[in-house]
């Protein structure tokens, strides 16, 4: 019975583990897009998708383009500027839009 107890403990220990780092990663890409003001242009009604809405139907690798390099994945006239953010705070931009994101 105490293996059994110590067993249960350790799945869910490793369950809650990266369920909280998600919501760190989450936490971190929200502060991020607060920093760079990205709500100015992506709100209900703003000029841009919403961030409740930009990541529906897209791949990771298509969101990291868009703000990477919008010219290229969004087209030459997209008003979108290009952001320089290391492979860490991408992961936590993904992380934040998956979290908004309506399905």
């Amino acid at each position: 019975m105490k293996y059994r107890f110590l067993g249960i403990a350790l799945i869910l220990a490793g369950v809650a583990i990266p369920a909280a780092a998600d919501c760190d990663m989450a936490e971190t890409g929200k502060a991020l897009a607060d920093k760079n003001r990205c709500a100015i242009c992506h709100k209900d009604g703003g000029m841009a998708t919403s961030m409740a809405k930009m990541a529906e139907g897209k791949t990771d690798e298509f969101l990291k383009q868009s703000i990477l390099n919008p010219k290229q994945a969004l087209g030459p006239n997209t008003r979108m500027p290009a952001y320089k953010f290391n492979e860490e705070e991408m992961q936590a931009m993904l992380h934040y839009l998956r979290s908004v994101s309506k399905p």
